[in-house]
């Protein structure tokens, strides 16, 4: 008896043992099973690169080498989405076109700080100029700066309080209405400029949708990338006119270190930034009206990018903290442009 009991228990324990065993297994190979995501938190205008980005990934052999991830976007103005990315959203690549949006992230341990140093070749794989989108004929002759206030004409651009581009664009502004003055009369200038602009949309593609749906305004500050995208739908309604000077546009990206290491992705970010210096991913961001980080693609695709005297911030202030206390911080100089823009 004792013999029996024995026995059955052992056998009761095997069951048990075989039973786990079972369900571990499919653990195992349901976790193996599950899809992979990748989350990649964007500005607004890069909504279409990254589409044919994935889109060329997704039906290549790098799919399936991958692990054939599914890939999302999150697309919104560069300054909500360092909000969003900062209160939780969890994406495991990000893209801003505003360096101060990227500090944001940087100071909650999100990101790097020095973004450049984790690329390869130490630059952001895209980059772009400054314009001025204006009407069929360019009836007003607008083609710099200047002309935006010598002219009578309605200005299209964001609201500088919350898109990165129209920050650059009011620098940018600012400093070539220097060169031409001085920092004083730069200051009238931009007092000038807010008063021609009849809306100050949140982003630039809501800007775009102000220009181009609604028809309203005779130029929009815009950059190259969207502004093609617009020329390119217009049938032959706008035209492109690149200023002599402009801010170099250099849209910080990398990982939220955090969200790729809490998700497992992390070898799957560095895969996807690496990847998009390479030619097919070079190849697509020229298409785009990005300027491509390869000098040979930038090269082949010169006759759409025409050269630009560079502004960098060293330009402009000391640092970037300056620049913000100075032109975007209460009272600064964008809000005084604004609160006199009110008044018309």
């Amino acid at each position: 008896m004792k013999q029996y009991i024995l026995t059955s228990l052992l056998g009761s324990t095997a069951c048990l043992v075989l039973i786990a065993s079972a369900l571990a297994l499919s653990l195992v190979v349901a976790k193996r099973q599950e899809k992979l995501e990748i989350l990649h938190a964007s500005f607004d205008s890069s909504r279409e690169i990254l589409q044919a980005w994935h889109e060329l990934i997704s039906s290549s052999p790098l799919s399936a080498d991958w692990g054939k991830p599914h890939f999302r976007i999150s697309n919104t103005s560069s300054a909500a989405q360092a909000r969003s990315v900062r209160d939780g959203l969890p994406a495991d690549i990000v893209s801003l076109n505003f360096e101060p949006d990227w500090q944001i992230l940087a100071r909650e341990g999100l990101v790097n700080p020095d973004w450049r140093s984790q690329l390869p070749g130490g630059k952001a794989p895209w980059y772009a100029s400054l314009v001025l989108i204006v009407r069929k004929g360019n009836p007003h002759g607008i083609t710099d700066w200047g002309d935006l206030i010598t002219k009578p004409v309605s200005v299209v651009m964001p609201n500088p309080k919350t898109s990165g581009v129209a920050r650059l664009a009011v620098l940018s502004f600012w400093e070539a209405r220097r060169q031409a003055g001085d920092a004083d009369s730069a200051n009238l200038d931009l007092k000038l400029l807010c008063k021609k602009v009849p809306v100050f949309d949140p982003s630039m593609r809501s800007s775009t949708t102000t220009f181009v749906q609604k028809g309203i305004g005779d130029v929009q500050i815009s950059w190259e990338p969207e502004a093609w995208l617009e020329i390119n739908q217009s049938a032959g309604q706008l035209e492109l006119k690149h200023p002599k000077l402009s801010f170099r546009v250099e849209p910080p990206i990398g990982i939220v270190n955090p969200i790729a290491k809490s998700k497992g992705t992390m070898h799957l970010a560095h895969n996807y930034l690496n990847w998009l210096y390479t030619e097919n991913a070079q190849n697509l961001l020229a298409h785009h009206h990005f300027r491509p980080a390869n000098e040979a693609q930038l090269e082949r695709s010169q006759f759409q990018f025409p050269p630009v005297q560079w502004l960098t911030i060293r330009d402009i202030a000391p640092d970037w903290n300056s620049a913000l206390s100075h032109f975007f911080s209460d009272n600064g100089l964008v809000d005084q442009a604004l609160r006199e823009a009110s008044k018309k």
